[in-house]
């Protein structure tokens, strides 16, 4: 009634005043009002309000709350309607206003929400409650929105559909248009692309149709050739004429067809061979220097652990952070940097805090946080220019925080069921920083304080935010669904929250449904610490006295999924979506975490003081080292920044698929450091320490030295005896050439050795033992130097006369007789006692003592 009665003044008012902009605004606000609180009664006044000066925003608002009143009043198909002219005036308002952050609305659950979002939760709903006459009114007016934009191939309008009708089923037929226009006119352009490569990825995980699958996959390999990721594009080729090697899938061309057409192209020539194997013969070593200036005299890069990869990924590529050029790097599977973005408006991480830092990657767009702040990059387009590389970046220390106050975030370390560590970003407080969700193409959630973000992974614009949620709570996405479960607290109103992903909203069950107990997350098993493993299913455990339980769960509604125990004191890796685990008694096995059953098991010599696994992956083949802690005096680790570890144990060797050893013994390894993110590629492994002085007298001298040593992955066999370098190890690389079947290890400037590998036969070799002794460190390693050095040139030695041999042989040479070998008689050779003269006025020598007996051993109990 107040408002009916402000109203008519304001009437009277705007007769006295017409040309009043402070009455007319009034009486709009006053309209608007009077439409969302009864939209039957006051329909009326819409054409009163229409002829009114209203801004773009008040325009949006009256035909919002136009929509949402026909929609209560039974309306639908005059509901929906509204919402086509609702979309069709906010995208002309996009257009004017590129780039001007959208302006968010505030839902009816307390979401502040971009207008396109709101409306798409708005039309899921309107389709709900509409009859099959109006549903299938409303399918045919989509259906024709969706022809209009494929017809002129208008990359706006098919943005605009997929914005509007992300939830529709015919949003997947929208997203592949738009994936193949952005390809085949927006091909100069970068993030264009980057654009079309989510897309593309979006419908491989979410299709089901095969006929959309093979064009995705089709066009997802030709993106990646257009983008010069040739090895990744052959991937692909390869995988589509395995999948569909006779049904057509490009232009009446077969999978098959398809492949060998594109492969036969010059830039594939080194990428045909997809099952390509380093030489098994003959290996040198040779000593060379930095003439080019091709390494800098001191690199650390850190290693940025991979949470999550979907999507099209050279598999070992690693992520790092140089701190010396305070910059995010990518160093390909062979070792080559092939990336560096700069953060440079960012503050260096100092400490430990590198640890904290994480990256989840989606075909070659990489989400990132690094302690202050996330961050998205390109890694399509390999820029380095950070205005070119990073697509956005956001704080997660709130508005108020000061950059140049002291660095508010720390890092906080738990011990794993498994045995090892793992760091988080804390506040001063305790609470945990950088909680986020999976990567969608539908928005990336995370938290910054108590606020809830989900943000446009291409641009960070905000999609909806929500208020009040507990800073460290944990976040789960899929499909357009996220649940927060909120860290342990006394407070009884944090509680697990399911939200739709599309506008942030508490899921509700639907009309005429019971609410699930489960469907928000609350039954999750109470564990001190969870790892995402895929979407909801995460990894949790529960110690009750001498057992560890592990156990998968789906989050979203707490399932158990699998559960298995094992005693206290096992060791493990996590790899991938896989859990490598040994026990004490030398049990070991890989298990797969999404299906829970066991991949790989094998017995192993049991390890009492087992401290630390460690697995390597290479080829067709698991390097299992079970470490043992044991003092190393005089020895410690040089600090290069690629997770070196001190190295105490046996190497086994594994096969991936049946799990039987391929070494006859393992190899034994005593007191040296392993980087563990050396090459993946690379034949050739290294190992290095830096020797310290052990007395007062070797430290006054300076005589800090270091050590490498390299050995084959394959068959374990020494490839280079230690190496001595003087002073310390400053960098270190191993890159992997396998065009030209040669690996280099960078350890100094002035000390690499690259190492040829060849087809020409080699004499077998044991697995290495480099085992430590009582020999001081300087002294065994150079006896160690010296028996290596001419233990393989002698077996090399032998190795190239039997080569010399065979080619004779082949050539039809005469053969090479043996010499007689005169046969000694078989007799006993009798001692003769020799007289030994003494010379005049010399003493005589003494007759040697007796030897003492040994004393009687005490009889035994």
């Amino acid at each position: 009634e107040l408002y009916d009665e402000a109203l008519v003044v304001l009437r009277s008012t705007a007769e006295l005043a017409p040309n009043d902009l402070g009455i007319e605004q009034l009486m709009i606000r006053t309209m608007i009002s009077l439409l969302r609180a009864d939209y039957a009664s006051y329909q009326s006044l819409g054409p009163e309000l229409q002829e009114l000066t209203l801004t773009m925003g008040q325009f949006e608002e009256y035909l919002q709350t136009k929509a949402e009143g026909q929609r209560k009043a039974g309306q639908i198909t005059g509901s929906f309607e509204t919402y086509l002219e609702l979309i069709e005036h906010s995208s002309k308002q996009a257009d004017i206003s590129a780039h001007v952050t959208a302006a968010l609305r505030l839902s009816s659950d307390g979401v502040h929400v971009r207008i396109d979002r709101l409306v798409q939760g708005q039309l899921h709903t309107l389709l709900n409650a509409a009859t099959e006459q109006q549903r299938q009114q409303i399918e045919d007016r989509i259906s024709e929105f969706l022809q209009a934009a494929v017809a002129t191939a208008n990359v706006n309008q098919l943005r605009d559909f997929s914005r509007y009708f992300g939830t529709h089923p015919l949003a997947q037929q929208a997203r592949l248009e738009l994936a193949i226009a952005l390809i085949e006119t927006q091909a100069g352009f970068a993030r264009e692309m980057l654009e079309a490569e989510m897309l593309l990825i979006h419908l491989q995980r979410h299709a089901a149709d095969d006929v959309l699958q093979r064009t995705t996959m089709v066009y997802l390999a030709k993106l990646l050739s257009l983008s010069n990721q040739h090895a990744l594009a052959a991937q692909h080729f390869q995988a589509i004429a395995k999948r569909w090697p006779n049904e057509p899938v490009f232009e009446d061309m077969t999978g098959i067809e398809l492949r060998n057409t594109e492969l036969q192209r010059d830039e594939f020539k080194a990428f045909r061979d997809d099952d390509r194997q380093w030489p098994q013969g003959f290996t040198t070593v040779s000593k060379t220097t930095d003439t080019k200036g091709e390494f800098p005299s001191y690199q650390r890069i850190y290693n940025i652990q991979l949470l999550e990869v979907t999507g099209p990924w050279n598999q070992g590529t690693q992520v790092g952070y140089d701190q010396q050029k305070n910059a995010i790097t990518l160093r390909d599977p062979n070792g080559n940097i092939t990336q560096q973005v700069s953060l440079h408006r960012g503050r260096q991480i100092f400490g430990t805090q590198y640890q904290v830092a994480y990256a989840k990657v989606m075909g070659h767009y990489m989400f990132t946080f690094v302690g202050r702040e996330m961050l998205a990059i390109d890694l399509l387009s390999a820029k380095s220019d950070p205005s070119e590389a990073i697509l956005w970046r956001r704080s997660i220390l709130g508005p108020n925080a000061n950059p140049s106050s002291p660095i508010p975030v720390r890092s906080r370390v738990s011990t794993t069921p498994w045995g090892t560590r793992r760091y988080h970003a804390i506040d001063n407080a305790g609470r945990r920083l950088g909680m986020s969700g999976s990567i969608s193409l539908l928005g990336i959630v995370f938290q910054n304080q108590e606020d809830l973000y989900c943000v446009d992974p291409l641009t960070g614009d905000t999609i909806w935010v929500r208020n009040g949620v507990p800073i460290g709570s944990e976040i789960y996405t899929e499909g357009d669904k996220v649940v927060i479960i909120p860290p342990r607290s006394n407070n009884p109103q944090h509680k697990p929250l399911s939200l739709s992903l599309i506008d942030g909203n508490i899921i509700v069950a639907a009309e005429g449904e019971e609410q699930d107990e489960n469907d928000t997350a609350s039954t999750v098993v109470a564990s001190s610490e969870r790892w995402k493993v895929s979407g909801f299913k995460a990894l949790g455990y529960v110690i009750k006295g001498s057992d560890i339980t592990l156990r998968l769960e789906d989050v979203s509604t707490g399932k158990l999924l699998w559960q298995v125990s094992y005693p206290t004191g096992i060791r493990g890796q996590l790899l991938d979506n896989k859990l490598a685990v040994m026990q004490q008694n030398g049990k070991f096995e890989i298990r797969d975490l999404l299906s829970g059953e066991v991949v790989v098991q094998k017995t192993l010599k049991a390890e009492p003081q087992l401290s630390n696994l460690y697995v390597i992956e290479y080829q067709n083949r698991f390097l299992v080292i079970p470490n043992r802690s044991q003092s190393s005096r005089g020895i410690s680790l040089p600090s290069v920044g690629l997770q070196t570890k001190l190295i105490n144990g046996n190497i086994y060797c594994l096969d991936k698929q049946t799990g039987e050893f391929l070494w006859q013994t393992p190899a034994s390894v005593e007191s040296w450091g392993l980087p563990l993110a050396q090459s993946p590629n690379s034949p050739v492994l290294a190992f290095i320490r830096q020797l310290n002085p052990t007395s007062t007298q070797n430290r006054t001298q300076g005589s800090i030295r270091s050590e490498v040593f390299c050995i084959d992955k394959r068959d374990g066999r020494l490839l280079m005896p230690p190496r001595e370098i003087p002073g310390y190890i400053r960098i270190f690389n191993v890159i992997a050439e396998p065009a030209e079947n040669k690996v280099t290890v960078v350890a100094d400037k002035n000390h690499i050795y690259e190492f040829e590998l060849s087809a020409d036969p080699t004499y077998p070799a044991a697995p290495v033992r480099m085992l430590a002794n009582s020999i001081p460190a300087s002294e065994s390693s150079f006896n160690q130097f010296t028996r290596g050095f001419f233990d393989a040139f002698g077996n090399a030695s032998r190795a190239i006369e039997l080569n010399k041999a065979e080619k004779k042989d082949a050539e039809g040479g005469p053969a090479i007789k043996p010499l007689p070998v005169k046969q000694l008689p078989q007799q006993r050779i009798q001692r003769v006692p020799i007289p030994i003269q003494i010379r005049p006025g010399a003493p005589k020598p003494l007759p040697k003592p007796a030897p003492k007996p040994l004393p009687k051993p005490a009889p035994k109990p």
